[in-house]
């Protein structure tokens, strides 16, 4: 399960990073940047939280 949500983030973080480098609309490109940036800070949390199960299963 925890495996499956990072990997659908790192899928959103890709698609969004993708999309800001073709966008040119200073607005848009904003806009866009919020979700990334919430997008990596989840991913950050997951990725801690998978570390800490790991030790303590490994």
């Amino acid at each position: 399960m925890l495996t499956q949500e990072m990997a659908d983030l790192e899928e959103e973080k890709k698609n969004l990073t993708e999309a800001l480098n073709i966008e040119g609309d200073y607005q848009k490109l904003q806009e866009m940047g919020n979700p990334l940036q919430e997008i990596k800070d989840l991913l950050d949390e997951k990725e801690l939280r998978w570390l800490e199960l790991d030790e303590i299963g490994g």
